[in-house]
């Protein structure tokens, strides 16, 4: 899903000139399907796969979503149209 976007922003770039079309990779933040996975993904879940998750916490990985909203917000107020098509990582 994601290569998808990342293919449809390039795609709205090139057949639709007067807008800009960016996607945006936020990192990983702290939203409700990190808090489920945290406490329903063991044992449904490949045990690897969960410990990862449980470290991004541990470790202080995420992001609260506040933060990166900011700068979603200003690439997308303020983004050169040069961008357009571009998959922009946070």
């Amino acid at each position: 899903a994601k290569a998808a976007l990342n293919h449809l922003t390039a795609v709205l770039a090139a057949e639709e000139p007067h807008i800009t079309a960016l996607a945006f990779r936020p990192g990983i933040v702290d939203t409700d399907m990190q808090a489920d996975i945290r406490t329903q993904g063991q044992g449904v879940m490949p045990p690897e796969l969960y410990a990862k998750f449980l470290a991004y916490q541990r470790e202080g990985r995420l992001q609260p979503p506040e933060v990166v909203a900011r700068p979603l917000i200003a690439v997308a107020l303020h983004a050169p149209h040069a961008w357009s098509g571009r998959f922009v990582a946070y």
